[in-house]
């Protein structure tokens, strides 16, 4: 949602809950202490919206930021994950020794370095993805690239869940 749909969308809200508001204190008032303190609840009321409108735009705002900015991470960390376990298979296939062609796992290579240095990757699932590049780099230990693989989708879900070493 950009800023403009998002601001018309909590003019509404405030539009509508304001007028509810306003006329709500204005009969409130009115039936209370007659006319003036129809005026001073309605009064009372509408500002009292306006305070909460300002609130929850800057609220709305921060949560909209936050949630951008963590999902881009949860994504590209994604994205490095399948990366990675491409590599694998291309270092140990199941077919056997011969079948993947060192080109094809060079590409593999290639493309998981590209999405463990990318830019808006969490910092400690770029450190997990570089220790998985360094023993899938290595091929000769199937059992430590699980394992690698297992430490990356670990810092993986530890940055999912806001948990932080």
């Amino acid at each position: 949602m950009h800023s403009s749909e998002r601001d018309r969308l909590l003019w509404l809200i405030l539009l509508r809950w304001g007028t509810l508001g306003t006329v709500s204190g204005a009969v409130l008032g009115y039936l209370a202490a007659g006319p003036w303190a129809a005026v001073a609840g309605a009064v009372f009321a509408c500002s009292s919206a306006l305070v909460s409108w300002a609130w929850a735009r800057r609220s709305v705002a921060g949560r909209l930021e936050e949630a951008r900015t963590r999902g881009y991470g949860e994504g590209a960390a994604d994205a490095v994950y399948g990366e990675m376990a491409a590599y694998n298979a291309a270092v140990f296939p199941l077919s056997g020794p011969d079948g993947v062609t060192d080109a094809e796992r060079q590409a593999r290579r290639r493309v998981a370095y590209r999405a463990a240095s990318f830019d808006g990757l969490p910092h400690s699932v770029r450190e997990a993805a570089a220790g998985a590049l360094a023993v899938l780099d290595a091929g000769n230990d199937q059992k430590a690239a699980e394992r690698a693989l297992g430490l990356l989708a670990t810092a993986m879900q530890r940055h999912r869940n806001g948990v932080t070493r």
